[in-house]
């Protein structure tokens, strides 16, 4: 389970449960121009800022570009539904939680509260902000402050990402994986991570990637948008993105697997190896340094090292099964090697 997924959870949990009955609108601050992009559309581990403040919300919230202060109310009401309460939050403040809000809202209504002041936001009875001609709020209520704190500089930005990052790696923690170390490692929020997974420092896991239970992956390894399936090792540096890695593999160091590729079950490659759009059945041995451009291999098949298959979009390359090619062997476009077949070390062949 990612932590997306966690706060997807929560919401359903707070919908269904007999709760406060209250809607959600965020309001849009473009805030500074930090990295050349307007504040809400800044990228936090995987996610816009907005995103961040929106799953913390029990319901989808009503969007629209934060107004000047003395506009407020002509900009939320036209989005008012018929919830008990509305909440009125701001795209800058991307570490509010959805049990801070609920906290939050508890309050309110305990006290019976027409109008709270957060920190950085609103929670207004419905009903009473449909009629006002202007907010009167005594008082800031600060028992959230600190998850309203506004990303309005590199400073506060760096802050906020340091928070969201330990929160990630706690939150996989608890799920029963083993990060070791917690300062080196970087783990966006859609990352999923099973039970018994390993991940040693260093290591980067980004975008829509899974790591298997009872998998290892190994110092200074960067995984992107990939499926890294159960008891499989991906030893040191190495960058697997856009592809997948079956059950029981080892991809060894400094491998570049990409494209689309596909490693079979229980398959082994050697060091700085490539596969770039490439797939292999299960049960393949692939020697160092070889170079697999949109080959197929079957199962059971053994490459030396050095071995380049030079397939393309168009012509591929094709390896039949319990086929031997062996070391620095060139096989080209086209080329279909039949099963149980054996290529000779440094053979040439074309299609």
């Amino acid at each position: 389970m990612s932590m997306y997924e966690i706060l997807e959870e929560t919401q359903q949990e707070q919908e269904v449960s007999g709760g406060i009955d209250a809607d959600y609108i965020l309001l849009l601050s473009a805030g500074p121009n930090l990295f050349g992009k307007k504040t809400y559309d800044l990228n936090l581990l995987g996610a816009s800022m907005q995103n961040w403040v929106a799953r913390a919300c029990a319901k989808k919230p009503a969007i629209a570009a934060e107004p000047d202060e003395d506009r407020l109310l002509q900009t939320i009401r036209p989005l008012l539904k018929d919830g008990e309460f509305t909440v009125v939050l701001f795209s800058d403040t991307p570490l509010v939680t959805a049990k801070g809000l609920s906290d939050t809202l508890e309050r309110a209504a305990r006290e019976n509260l027409s109008v709270m002041r957060l920190a950085r936001g609103w929670i207004f009875k419905t009903e009473y902000v449909k009629n006002i001609e202007t907010i009167y709020a005594s008082k800031t209520y600060d028992n959230i402050s600190h998850e309203l704190l506004v990303v309005d500089s590199i400073e506060s930005l760096e802050k906020v990402q340091n928070v969201l990052r330990k929160r990630i790696i706690r939150f996989h923690e608890q799920a029963g994986a083993i990060v070791v170390d917690p300062a080196s490692t970087y783990i966006e929020a859609s990352v999923a991570i099973e039970p018994g997974a390993v991940i040693e420092p260093f290591v980067k896991l980004e975008g829509d990637t899974t790591i298997g239970a009872n998998s290892k992956i190994c110092s200074n390894s960067v995984i992107s948008f990939s499926r890294i399936d159960e008891m499989v090792i991906v030893k040191n540096s190495c960058n697997i993105v856009g592809a997948c890695v079956r059950d029981n593999a080892i991809v060894g160091n400094n491998c570049t697997i990409l494209n689309k590729s596909v490693v079979g079950e229980e398959t082994r490659i050697a060091a700085g190896s490539i596969f770039d759009g490439s797939t292999t059945n299960a049960n393949c041995q692939i020697g160092e340094m070889c170079l697999l451009k949109n080959t197929k291999l079957a199962n059971n098949v053994t490459l030396g090292d050095g071995v380049k298959c030079l397939g393309s979009e168009l012509s591929d390359v094709k390896v039949g099964s319990g086929a031997n090619v062996a070391e620095g062997c060139n096989l080209f476009a086209g080329v279909h090697i039949k099963q149980d077949s054996s290529v000779p070390a440094g053979t040439n062949v074309k299609g």
